[in-house]
């Protein structure tokens, strides 16, 4: 096929016809050789892996950047408690977030865990939160939102020893639905299978 592109002449575009070729693109399907131990590509499944509630002191102004105001709120600690882990959130945290005119809000937290045998946990966890103004208003004002009106989801990475019971955390893809209340943020985390 030749394709006129103006002044910069003629282009000539190659297209590699084979019969049915768009039908296997699309459909899904694959070549013989693709599916030898290629393994599945279905949607994958989540796993309740614990829930955090975090004690959260008074919202630090940062001031307007070129993406909205910062906001650094102190994680003041709290726990962790579900069928993969138990631990206590050590204060000295963070959630670092930048908020938009139009409410939308990009967080990046960064805190430590200590699990009940002991072993220190590193946490990185980065998400957004949005949801209708009004409602975001009385969220940033501190007043309780029905939490089904707010979408906050994160994806978090974490760092334990890998001597440790918890080195599984290294090697899992996490993400998790967020809840602010007014002074407590809670997370639930989900592996992804």
């Amino acid at each position: 096929m030749r394709v006129n592109a103006g002044s910069f002449g003629a282009v000539d575009i190659l297209i590699a016809k084979s019969e049915n070729s768009a039908h296997h693109f699309f459909s899904g399907a694959k070549s013989p050789e693709a599916r030898k131990g290629a393994g599945s590509m279905e949607a994958p499944k989540l796993e309740f892996a614990f829930e955090a509630r975090m004690e959260v002191g008074p919202t630090c102004e940062g001031g307007e950047t070129a993406d909205g105001r910062r906001h650094v709120m102190p994680i003041l600690g709290g726990t962790v408690a579900g069928p993969r882990l138990f631990a206590t959130v050590l204060p000295g945290g963070a959630d670092w977030q930048v908020v938009r005119a139009d409410g939308f809000t990009s967080q990046v937290a960064r805190y430590s865990l200590q699990a009940v045998d002991g072993t220190l946990i590193s946490v990185v966890s980065r998400g957004v939160r949005h949801g209708p103004p009004e409602e975001m208003r009385r969220l940033e004002a501190g007043e309780e939102v029905d939490p089904t009106l707010i979408y906050f989801r994160c994806t978090a990475s974490f760092e334990a020893p890998e001597d440790s019971a918890h080195a599984w955390l290294n090697r899992h893809v996490l993400v998790a639905t967020g809840e602010r209340q007014p002074d407590t943020m809670v997370a639930r985390f989900w592996t992804v299978a």
